[in-house]
């Protein structure tokens, strides 16, 4: 055999060889358990998603009146003393009429200086403002009334909120959710599919505002405060899936 034959058999060989090898270990390779072989693709998940909303309406049960002093004076001292004995006579006029001490609080306390046109001290300000929880609520009118002659100089307004809102918030969260699945059972109905299970649900809850109203300084007993309502308003995004 010539050399030129000879080394194109061993070229032929060595390449079988090489083939065979590879392909044993490629069986060996996914005969080991748990290796994948391949990525496996998931079909896209196809969906609904809709929003649903739910109100409560509440009567308040809690007046907030937001009253206090503001006085101003040549000198510090003066005023200061005469804003104290004010608030303290506000204080125990207001507890008269369904005021809790423990529930009060302030709002605001401040001491500044006043100035003329050029700049120059002439004297000072004192403004004391707290809120004053009322209940019951039929006191809030005559609550003002006895704080305004106790010698309350400002009256920024009155709030009406309630104490405890768990049940209404319980209520606006199952008429949210129960509108939402209506709307889902409308949509998948006028599609002509299915609804599936749900695969989210997100909730959204609005914080009811209480009802304000304006006051002003000089009100007298005969001055309405109608407490209005409160409105809790929930809405739940929902998706579902659509098998």
């Amino acid at each position: 055999m010539s050399r030129e034959r000879l080394i194109s058999l061993l070229i032929v060989v060595g390449g079988l060889v090489v083939i065979g090898s590879g392909m044993l270990a490629r069986a060996w390779f996914t005969a080991i358990p748990g290796k994948p072989v391949a990525a496996e693709t998931t079909a896209p998940t196809h969906q609904i998603s809709v929003t649903g909303e739910g109100t409560v309406s509440v009567t308040p049960d809690v007046a907030h009146l937001v009253l206090g002093v503001d006085l101003r004076g040549p000198t510090l001292g003066p005023i200061q003393q005469e804003a104290a004995q004010r608030m303290q006579a506000i204080l125990q006029a207001l507890q008269q009429h369904g005021a809790q001490a423990d529930r009060i609080r302030t709002v605001t306390y401040t001491v500044a200086i006043q100035t003329d046109q050029s700049g120059h001290p002439i004297g000072y300000q004192v403004r004391d403002v707290i809120d004053v929880p009322i209940q019951p609520i039929d006191q809030a009118g005559p609550a003002l009334d006895a704080a305004i002659t106790a010698g309350a100089t400002v009256v920024e307004g009155v709030r009406f909120t309630h104490d405890d809102l768990t049940d209404a918030m319980r209520q606006a969260r199952e008429r949210a959710v129960q509108d939402a699945q209506t709307k889902a059972r409308q949509l998948a109905t006028a599609a002509g599919i299915s609804l599936g299970p749900v695969i989210s649900l997100t909730e959204n809850t609005v914080t009811p505002l209480p009802a304000e109203t304006r006051v002003a300084a000089g009100a007298t007993p005969s001055t309405p405060l109608p407490p209005g309502e409160l409105t809790v308003r929930v809405t739940v995004n929902v998706v579902y899936s659509i098998p």
